[in-house]
């Protein structure tokens, strides 16, 4: 789904919709690509490639679900996948993925920053979220560092 809200927000509804008059014991969580990284370029860049998974999962389906400024850039995304790069950054469809596109479709940035966009997503009603935390190719140092801080620095402050 990826993690701009607007999205999110439909895939809920969608879900809401399809249960509706069953169990109300339904339970919503979401795939999160993060990178917990001062350094924007450097956070964009550890998730690049398994964002590209996501977006690519994301052009298999209805494109009009998507928000506007995202469907070129996922549509594009779907037609020019190589399976045979599957989560790599160095990827040439992962080099395709704007900034911008990025800095909505993942959580990225400054541990305060990534606090207020889980926040978001969490008050939509997601009940649990899975932290996908970067590439396959991406410095496993860097990623290292990047789940530090997300251990140390976002987890407590959610906990708030």
């Amino acid at each position: 789904m990826g993690a701009d809200p607007r999205r999110i927000s439909w895939a809920i509804e969608e879900a809401r919709c399809a249960a509706e008059g069953r169990d109300d014991g339904m339970s919503l969580g979401a795939f999160v690509n993060f990178a917990v990284n001062p350094d924007l370029r450097i956070a964009r860049n550890l998730v690049r490639g398994s964002a590209a998974i996501f977006a690519h999962y994301a052009s298999e389906g209805p494109l009009d679900v998507l928000p506007a400024e995202d469907r070129g850039v996922v549509k594009q995304l779907g037609a020019t996948y190589d399976e045979r790069s599957h989560g790599l950054s160095t990827a040439n469809h992962a080099g395709t993925l704007p900034d911008e596109f990025l800095d909505r479709f993942a959580v990225l940035g400054e541990a305060e920053h990534c606090v207020e966009r889980l926040r978001e997503l969490l008050q939509l009603g997601l009940e649990r979220l899975i932290m996908v935390p970067g590439s396959r190719d991406a410095d496993p140092e860097l990623i290292a560092e990047s789940n530090a801080r997300f251990a140390s620095e976002v987890l407590p402050a959610l906990r708030v």
